[in-house]
């Protein structure tokens, strides 16, 4: 007896094929990205700021094109695929322009989510830190304690946003992590600061 194919079945088939290639085609774009920010902020860190603002403008307009697909991905499988990259990207865009500029850029003028927001903010920290030990490094104790102020500074208002997991996943062990990087961040100032008198 001949088995009978259901219609829906290969209309399903379809439509997971389709919905596979996006994926493909979106962890593959997202992974350039991630590269691109990660050159970025080393770039950052060497004080090299050569076309790093057009770069940024790049990243951010990959990271537009490939929402569309994400988005249908997000609604048919429940993951967010950009979350990730959209981190990676505001975390190298805020350490450029507080290194760069001197500010620290909102979410709204980022034109970001909230919770992609704080968690780039969160990880800002840490390139803090390499950058204070960079200052160190080559003797410029004013503004390692400028950026350590700085991560203080940030890290009391991260606190502040005492929410619930359900809304901020992830967000209270990075903010332990945090913790960790700002007391030794400290502890290092401190000790160059009495070397340097």
């Amino acid at each position: 007896m001949e088995k009978k194919e259901f219609k829906f079945l290969t209309e399903l088939r379809n439509d997971l094929d389709e919905l596979d290639s996006k994926r493909e085609l979106i962890l593959k774009e997202t992974r350039i990205i991630i590269r691109l920010c990660s050159e970025i902020i080393k770039r950052i860190q060497r004080e090299d700021f050569d076309n790093i603002e057009v770069r940024l403008i790049q990243i951010e307009k990959s990271i537009k094109d490939l929402q569309q697909s994400a988005e249908i991905l997000s609604v048919n499988i429940g993951k967010n695929y950009l979350i990730d990259v959209k981190q990676e990207y505001i975390e190298a865009k805020l350490f450029y322009k507080l290194i760069k500029e001197k500010r620290i850029l909102g979410f709204k003028e980022m034109e970001v989510y909230p919770y992609e927001y704080i968690m780039g903010l969160a990880d800002l920290i840490g390139e803090l830190k390499r950058y204070i030990l960079n200052c160190i490094r080559k003797n410029k104790m004013k503004d390692a304690e400028l950026y350590f102020e700085i991560m203080e500074d940030l890290y009391d208002n991260l606190v502040l946003l005492d929410y619930p997991e359900g809304l901020i996943q992830g967000f209270r062990h990075k903010l332990d992590k945090c913790r960790d990087i700002l007391n030794k961040t400290q502890e290092i100032i401190t000790l160059s600061l009495k070397e340097h008198k």
